[in-house]
């Protein structure tokens, strides 16, 4: 059993231990990135490259299931083979004209 200062040691180790992995995992200073939104919608792909560029692409018609990531997919990697990552990812579920779906969403980056 910790004794009260054991605890307290213990708890001071685990704050320097995950300090000293944020900290490793910073970004240095001076750094900087190209980032691309990509948003899925029941129907349609939204691209928005840097501050820029905008792109709306209606999905083919030939996709019944709006569940489909397919051409979601597809493009991320089109963007991945230009040198970019998937630095973060979130899905929300909404109701619209189609019912209930899923909207998905990469950020997707790359040092200038």
């Amino acid at each position: 059993m910790l004794t009260p200062s054991r605890h307290l040691l213990a708890l001071l180790l685990g704050l320097v231990v995950t300090a000293g992995i944020l900290a490793a995992k910073a970004p240095t200073e001076g750094k900087s990135y190209e980032y691309v939104l990509i948003e899925k919608t029941a129907n349609r792909l939204y691209i928005t490259e840097g501050n820029t560029k905008f792109e709306e692409r209606k999905l083919k018609e030939e996709i019944k299931d709006v569940h489909n990531q397919g051409q979601l997919f597809k493009l991320v990697n089109e963007f991945e083979a230009r040198g970019y990552e998937v630095y973060a990812t979130n899905q929300v579920g909404y109701t619209n004209s189609y019912g209930t779906t899923v909207g998905s969403t990469f950020l997707l980056r790359k040092s200038r």
